[in-house]
């Protein structure tokens, strides 16, 4: 079945439901409220994934940009996030600070099977355990700003590890310690999961011959095998409010045509759609023929 991945809102009432707009084809790969219930992130799209910070009306609010992630996890006060990439992905995270939209680090722990935020919100604890892995068993412990403070490896097999449990209101909410996120450790992409300074996107290629000339961005275009994109603030409205605009689009776009020049850009949208659905109506007669189903039988 060729088919794609949708997000559905549904109010608890009932009364609003409706598709979230997500700015970018591809699965989605994972969704987390805040621990406030009042906003919830999700990671989505072909990798590089996105992830966009909604208000709990639907309303994009922030855009943490794309990276190799494919999960989202919330600290129990709902100051810090973490967002990373497991299974296939080589233990790639970045922390954040939900409260200013602030990239805290990014870091790598790889053979993580299994992750968890401390009870205080100022601790994440990585391990590695059987029978998922059966080498390497052990745990890590980081700050929440990408510190890593206490490694454990174990000889044998790891089954289990986890935070003691506390009750509610036991740790107050703390911000971030001044200068937490600043500081970057030599030999960062060792497989110690060693604190690494915030990336942006990959920088373009430069023939060796080129290297150290001015004006040689100027003369080669950048370029990257994915597109990468930055975080930054986003605005739209609901998608449950019968208007649906990604994450970047404004409303006031439309405003600022012409007359005539709106009536080219709803036209060609208007083919734009229709060329899509005749493509799709292709596949599924072609699906259809390949089984042996009659498709005019099947329609009468």
């Amino acid at each position: 079945y060729y088919g794609e991945s949708k997000l559905t809102f549904i109010s608890s009432d009932g009364k609003s439901e409706g598709t979230v707009a997500l700015s970018k084809d591809g699965p989605v790969h994972d969704i987390a409220w805040s621990p406030s219930g009042k906003e919830f992130v999700v990671v989505y799209g072909v990798m590089p994934a996105k992830a966009t910070l909604f208000d709990f009306k639907c309303n994009a609010v922030f855009d943490y940009g794309t990276g190799s992630r494919n999960t989202v996890s919330w600290a129990p006060h709902g100051r810090f996030m973490l967002l990373g990439g497991f299974g296939n992905i080589s233990g790639h995270l970045e922390l954040w600070d939900n409260n200013k939209k602030k990239q805290l680090c990014t870091t790598r722990v790889p053979d993580s099977t299994n992750w968890s935020w401390s009870p205080c919100s100022r601790f994440l604890l990585f391990a590695t355990l059987f029978p998922r892995l059966r080498v390497d068993n052990g745990f890590r412990i980081f700050k929440y700003d990408g510190t890593l403070v206490h490694t454990e490896k174990v000889e044998g097999e790891l089954y289990q590890v986890t935070w003691r449990p506390a009750k509610p209101n036991t740790y107050q909410d703390r911000p971030a310690s001044p200068g937490a996120g600043a500081r970057s450790t030599p030999g960062a992409s060792g497989p110690g999961g060693a604190n690494l300074p915030p990336t942006g996107p990959p920088k373009a290629y430069v023939p060796p011959h080129l290297r150290g000339k001015e004006g040689t961005a100027a003369v080669r275009p950048a370029f990257s095998l994915h597109d990468y994109e930055e975080a930054g603030k986003v605005g739209g409205a609901s998608a449950l409010g019968g208007v649906s605009l990604p994450p970047g689009a404004s409303a006031e776009e439309d405003g600022k045509l012409s007359k005539g020049a709106l009536k080219k850009k709803k036209a060609k949208e208007k083919a734009e759609r229709e060329q899509i659905e005749a493509l799709a109506l292709e596949d599924t007669n072609r699906a259809l023929a390949a089984a042996g189903i009659d498709v005019a039988a099947g329609g009468g």
